[in-house]
């Protein structure tokens, strides 16, 4: 698929012949939060199975006006053909409204209210969206695994945005009263398909495939939404849609050699992007935005015997900028790009694994060497979103460690913490430190597994963040107690979560204004969540 660097997110679904228990699930906690769920999974009935999920939360948040409502809905229907065969349809859909809280508060706002919110009251969102996908998977042969899909994704949805509120906060201007509320719309879709074919061999085997997929999305400011905004003058509409078209093509090769594992993979990529002014058609754009890119990696393990293991892993990665950072941070085409260069990632890991009957253990170094990075200023533009500078150099090195000891039968220490060294050099600022990004991060949890019931104690901790590119300010060292347990009786489990249980008050994140201004976002003050669930 796509490549990504720097974290991603893969959705895994239910498995239909194998989850085929279902339950009632009801929570309540701090801060009127409140969380629902009803899941059946029917099992295998004939050659159909079915699962549905249905899920409903809401909390009034800490801060003040920081507020959720979410309803998800998730199903699953599956046709096995006969043992080799299966079709399977996925809809996820799901629709939230938010309060904002991206703005922080100084800290002298935050002595005086430990909750206040630097966005206004008037600051929402509200959002709409569906994945769906059906898929065909085959044993062609006794050697010959084939999957292909259809996939479609939708957005809909509109965020507000007190422009008062940002010239106070963040302009630092505390005249200006215009008393306008932009309402800025989004509308997305993401349409494609992709199939591939693994062949197993004497110990390897070899796995190709394609990707294609369109991606667009509308943004608009425009008297289909004027109605939710206020004061804004005809001459301020804009309404217009990005267009990207994206086509892969990908190879995997794996061998074993005895005790060595190797494994070779390379992706070609070409993407497209375009841009149509829908109030304006005589502007557009699709010049000197086409990519090709080469993605390709290298690991090999080495297992010494059951329980240990080597391993050392390259891997190369293009990713084409994103349209708002192309756009200066705007929602509209200026009249020139201000960057079409792609970021490149290669990343070199060494670790070591173990697997014992009283240990699993991680032990990983890792180099992740940027080219043409977008880095993090820590500086939030007119419609709210961070902005970036294109760093020269940049890089991430260090060492993560994660451990789950049982020293004596359901007793556990699990450890998971990181060191690292995190440097990025800009033509403005010279060589700094990332943007929200910590050296040290540790996690300890005391825990104990009985036959029916579980209790543990955590503690985390990570050290402090700068906020802004020039490492004048940061957020400071944060760490904080918590403590959880289960309970299980005939179907039902009863659940425990404790939070900050010293009642710390931590900084978690912040920005900076253009006044230089420091603005911080909190850390919740001690909490807890409870929930009962009814399996059946």
């Amino acid at each position: 698929g796509t490549s990504s660097y720097g974290g991603s997110v893969n959705i895994e679904s239910t498995n239909l012949l194998k989850d085929t228990t279902s339950y009632v699930d009801f929570g309540g906690g701090s801060f009127n939060t409140y969380k629902s769920s009803v899941s059946f999974n029917s099992g295998l009935m004939g050659k159909w199975a079915f699962h549905a999920r249905l899920t409903q939360s809401q909390t009034d948040g800490y801060k003040e006006h920081s507020s959720n409502n979410s309803k998800s809905v998730g199903l699953k229907l599956g046709y096995f053909i006969n043992d080799k065969s299966s079709i399977d349809l996925l809809s996820i859909t799901g629709y939230h409204r938010n309060g904002q809280g991206y703005i922080g508060s100084t800290l002298e706002e935050l002595s005086k209210n430990r909750k206040d919110n630097g966005c206004s009251e008037l600051e929402d969102d509200n959002f709409f969206q569906t994945v769906n996908k059906i898929q065909y998977n085959s044993w062609l042969s006794d050697k010959v695994l084939f999957t292909s899909s259809l996939y479609w994704n939708m957005l809909l949805g509109e965020y507000r945005f007190d422009l008062d509120n940002y010239l106070y906060k963040i302009c630092g201007d505390s005249e200006s009263k215009t008393g306008m509320l932009y309402n800025y719309g989004l509308k997305q879709h993401m349409y494609g398909g992709n199939a591939a074919a693994r062949y197993y061999f004497n110990k390897g085997n070899v796995t190709f495939g394609t990707n294609i997929y369109k991606f667009e999305r509308e943004h608009y400011l425009d008297d289909r939404n004027i109605d939710k905004a206020r004061n804004i003058d005809p001459s301020e509409y804009y309404d217009n849609r990005g267009h990207k078209f994206d086509f892969e093509v990908f190879a995997n090769l794996k061998k074993e050699f005895g005790n060595l594992i190797t494994s070779i993979n390379a992706q070609y990529r070409h993407v497209n992007f375009w841009y149509r002014d829908l109030l304006d058609p005589t502007v557009s754009y699709d010049e000197n935005t086409k990519w090709n890119f080469l993605n390709f990696g290298a690991s090999a393990e080495y297992k010494f015997n059951n329980h240990n293991e080597l391993y050392l892993k390259y891997a190369r990665a293009h990713r084409e900028p994103t349209r708002t950072d192309m756009f200066g941070g705007n929602e509209w085409y200026t009249g020139e790009l201000t960057t079409t260069d792609a970021e490149i990632s290669n990343d070199i890991e060494l670790g070591w694994n173990v697997a014992t009957k009283k240990l699993n253990m991680n032990l990983n170094l890792f180099a992740m060497l940027f080219e043409n990075e977008r880095a993090l200023t820590g500086t939030i533009g007119l419609n709210g979103l961070p902005e970036h500078e294109k760093a020269d150099n940049s890089h991430r090195i260090g060492i993560e460690f994660y451990a789950d000891y049982e020293p004596f039968n359901g007793f556990h220490l699990i450890n998971n913490s990181s060191l690292s060294n995190n440097k990025v050099e800009t033509a403005t600022f010279g060589k700094k430190s990332h943007v929200m990004t910590p050296n040290c991060t540790f996690r300890q949890n005391v825990e104990y597994r009985g036959k029916n019931y579980s209790v543990g104690l955590e503690y985390s901790y990570r050290n402090h963040m700068y906020i802004d590119a020039a490492n004048e300010y940061s957020v400071p060292d944060a760490w904080q107690f918590n403590l959880y347990g289960s309970y299980s009786i005939n179907k039902y489990i009863l659940s425990a979560h404790i939070n900050n249980i010293t009642n710390r008050d931590n900084l978690q994140t912040g920005i900076l204004t253009d006044t230089n201004e420091p603005r911080y976002m909190v850390d919740i003050p001690i909490s807890f969540y409870a929930s009962v669930k009814y399996v059946f």
